[in-house]
């Protein structure tokens, strides 16, 4: 089992299969140091975000040190938080319960000074944050695309931010100019991950019991991917990482981590474990 490793990889830029080659390997936390997942690197690739399995606080590890600090201790923290386009912030969501009734909070904390400052205050239906340019971030509440600027003392931003998904009741919803889409293309479900590729043309999502699958935003299917969990865009949208996992219902027994081109024809694995 590799529950407790954490992979750092490094991939040739030239982005054809036969050149593609893990450079190295390395374990960044320990076991007595608790049990940590969904990792999450910053754009400049000097940290990287961690959290519990109940997505309870978040930890940074320092990359060129080694040092692992836990960093924020709230509720559900953890789940989706996103680093700014500078990476000099992190913006997450917190929860808190008042008469069984959840309530959530978006948050901005600046990892040079420590300070945190509120983005959206105590509402009862906020989805964590979703696509971000340099300047701008977007979220969801209650059914309203709001964009604010992340820089400029968090007001309302012109920046133009044209399309973003997310999941709303187990159903992908696209919000694109102005406009709010449910979108299944392939029947009602429950989908899972949804993710626009980086120039905007295609959606990267998975469907319980179905697999994960690239599509258009006609609805037409572009590739078929299998069993990808928690699939990622590369940088420049050619690639996409995923984890293909095992359980036995109540442990894991295999993890690897594949990268598969976006048409589905090409696919690496990564990780190649025998244990």
């Amino acid at each position: 089992m590799k529950k407790y490793l954490i992979l750092i990889l490094s991939i040739s830029g030239v982005m054809f299969s036969q050149n593609i080659q893990v450079v190295s390997n390395q374990r960044i936390t320990q076991i007595e140091q608790g049990k940590f997942f969904y990792p999450q690197v910053s754009p400049n690739g000097e940290s990287i975000l961690l959290t519990s399995e109940n997505y309870n606080g978040i930890w940074i590890y320092n990359n060129s040190n080694g040092i692992l600090k836990k960093i924020i201790e709230a509720d559900g923290s953890g789940y989706e938080p996103k680093f700014s386009g500078t990476g000099e912030q992190i913006i997450f969501r917190k929860n808190e319960f008042v008469k069984n009734l959840k309530y959530s909070s978006l948050h901005k904390f600046d990892l040079k000074t420590g300070n945190m400052e509120i983005m959206e205050n105590r509402t009862r239906n906020l989805t964590p944050p979703l696509n971000k340019n340099s300047n701008a971030l977007s979220y969801v509440v209650d059914k309203k695309l709001i964009v604010k600027n992340i820089s400029n003392n968090l007001q309302k931003s012109e920046v133009n931010v044209s399309q973003v998904v997310t999941i709303e009741n187990s159903d992908m919803v696209l919000y694109s100019n102005g406009e709010r889409i449910v979108y299944t293309p392939l029947g009602k479900g429950n989908y899972l991950w949804p993710s626009i590729s980086p120039d905007g043309t295609k959606l990267l999502f998975t469907l319980a019991g179905k697999g994960t699958f690239v599509s258009d935003f006609e609805g037409n299917i572009i590739s078929e991917l299998g069993k990808a969990h928690y699939p990622n865009w590369s940088n420049n949208g050619k690639w996409i990482v995923y984890m293909e996992d095992y359980d036995d219902g109540y442990n894991v027994t295999d993890s690897e981590i594949f990268l598969v081109s976006a048409d589905g024809k090409e696919k690496v694995n990564l990780t190649n474990t025998d244990d």
